[in-house]
């Protein structure tokens, strides 16, 4: 392995766990956050998690950093799948590569919606927001 995929490895794991716990700090662990909002008798809470993510992307700079995690988990996902199809043996176990390209293409797509989808959540976000300050 040469030392730049090291590095790019390297780089891009620091990346997804920096995301993975500043996302998880954003929108699990967050006990102080006023718009959670929980039933008297403690056997239901519901949050209302689009007030949450308006609020956690009104900043530029977070609202960026989740574009930049999502595109480096969505591309970790994309190559990712493909390595992982191809370990599978989908062409040695049933005697020709007849399965391996469309079980490949299917997962990569996959991973490519998954990615989109959330960055367009981030950006309808911003959009309502921009919306919002154009009202008043």
């Amino acid at each position: 392995m040469t030392v730049l995929k090291r590095l790019y490895l390297l780089a891009s794991g620091i990346v997804i766990l920096s995301f993975v716990v500043i996302h998880l700090r954003h929108f699990h662990f967050n006990e102080n956050n006023p718009l959670t909002n929980g039933v008297e008798d403690g056997l239901q809470s519901s949050v209302d998690f689009y007030s949450m993510m308006l609020e956690v992307f009104a900043d530029d700079l977070t609202a960026l950093g989740y574009v930049v995690a999502i595109l480096a988990v969505g591309v970790h996902l994309f190559k990712g799948w493909g390595k992982a199809v191809h370990k599978m043996n989908f062409d040695k176990e049933h005697g020709s590569a007849r399965f391996l390209h469309p079980v490949r293409t299917l997962g990569q797509w996959c991973a490519a919606l998954v990615t989109v989808g959330f960055i367009a959540c981030i950006c309808g976000a911003r959009y309502v927001l921009w919306q919002q300050r154009e009202v008043r």
